[in-house]
């Protein structure tokens, strides 16, 4: 209601009066932050996340807040550092961390930084859920894209032993087409 009649002072207290209220929070620091980045105040969003991340570091949160922050000033490497460290946050739930791996990957300006990026968080994710069949497939097709389809092929056939799925049998058999996998 505050921002609608464009008293951001005021929004931005009853922001504040919710991580008092609950210091531990890290969606309501992100609030914050946002707040401030979207309002033209870059170095008030900054201070929100510096103070946040010395209350609850690691915050998936904070980090996710803070990566977008960066991203708007058009620092990438940190936006890339931060949201890499969201996504294989513990406290996220697969299908959260698929959704901002995606995001991630999409941002990425070519499949050079792909490679190098998204293959180290893909393992992280199937690592931490070995029985998701999202997480499998979209590590195969990161494999595919990195050449490495005796690999891709191994993470599809997971993928399908979990839950079978059109696109993954599509994925698989893209494999099959070339010849030293004809057999």
């Amino acid at each position: 209601m505050y921002l609608n009649i464009n008293q951001l002072e005021h929004a931005a207290d009853m922001v504040r009066q919710l991580t008092e209220q609950q210091p531990r929070n890290g969606k309501y620091y992100r609030l914050l932050g946002d707040l401030y980045d979207n309002n033209k105040l870059p170095r008030k969003a900054a201070d929100v996340y510096e103070r946040a991340e010395k209350i609850i570091p690691n915050d998936p949160y904070i980090l996710m807040g803070r990566a977008e922050h960066f991203l708007r000033l058009g620092d990438s490497l940190s936006y890339i550092a931060y949201q890499g460290r969201a996504i294989v946050s513990k406290d996220l739930d697969a299908d959260t961390q698929v959704g901002l791996f995606s995001d991630l990957l999409q941002s990425l300006p070519n499949d050079s930084v792909i490679r190098k990026v998204g293959l180290p968080l893909s393992r992280e994710l199937v690592h931490q859920h070995p029985n998701d069949a999202q997480i499998m497939e979209l590590f195969g097709s990161l494999l595919d894209g990195n050449n490495q389809p005796d690999s891709a092929v191994w993470a599809y056939n997971r993928s399908l032993q979990i839950k079978s799925s059109v696109e993954v049998w599509r994925r698989l058999l893209n494999n099959f087409w070339s010849r030293h996998m004809a057999d």
